[in-house]
């Protein structure tokens, strides 16, 4: 396998220089620190070294790129759409917020809603206590492998 860079972050976001990364941050995520992770995994995988200036990374931005549009232009185009007075949602009348108006007289809407956030709060909880419990009985498991590996008697 290829011996590849690190796979740790540079300091305060930004994509090592090393790595082909331009060191600034694009907004909240360091968009350039994302392509050099992902590029990263493809040279552990296939034991190959990638030039940091090749085509392929170029592939992989505008992929990650294209994947990112894909996926947050439809909820940002919901969320511009839902302070549209029309009641088509194809034609833009002018800006209101008569829809949240009758969403929040609704009872049958909020009555969901608590429903909805009472599972949450359950579920998370739950969640957080089986993961504590699993990594606490990790560690012991780990701790017992690591002393019947070693010489030290008991």
């Amino acid at each position: 396998m290829g011996a590849g860079l690190p796979l740790r972050a540079a300091r305060g976001g930004e994509a090592p220089r090393a790595a082909g990364g331009l060191g600034r941050r694009c907004g909240t995520a360091d968009i350039t620190g994302v392509a050099f992770y992902v590029v990263q995994a493809f040279q552990l995988q296939t034991g190959r070294e990638v030039p940091m200036n090749s085509k392929r990374n170029y592939y992989l931005l505008s992929a990650m790129g294209f994947g990112f549009a894909f996926l947050y232009i439809p909820i940002i185009l919901l969320m511009l759409f839902s302070f549209n007075e029309a009641k088509i949602t194809t034609r833009w009348d002018r800006f209101s917020l008569r829809w949240y108006q009758v969403l929040f007289e609704s009872d049958a809407i909020i009555d969901a809603a608590l429903i909805s956030l009472r599972i949450a709060v359950i579920s998370a909880t739950m969640a957080t206590i089986v993961g504590v419990l699993a990594g606490i009985a990790l560690v012991f498991s780990k701790l017992d492998f690591i002393m019947e590996q070693s010489d030290v008697p008991d």
